[in-house]
């Protein structure tokens, strides 16, 4: 399997994150270990947050109906 030690997608690109802790990804289906990412800070996350909110407020969303 490939290697998906990764990083973090924050605002349309991926950052190493500002957290000092790695975590562990296990496959639930097999329980097989199939890599690590980082653990996400405070800030990381207030990061992703104001992301999602300007592009909620900002992006075509609201602006689609169903």
């Amino acid at each position: 399997m490939a290697d998906l030690t990764g990083r973090l997608y924050i605002d349309g690109k991926w950052t190493e994150g500002t957290g000092s802790e790695q975590l562990t990804v296990i496959n639930p289906a097999t329980e097989e270990v199939i890599g690590t990412c980082p653990e996400a800070s405070v800030q990381d996350m207030v990061e992703a947050i104001t992301a999602a909110r300007t592009a909620f407020d900002e992006g075509p969303w609201p602006n689609t109906s169903p």
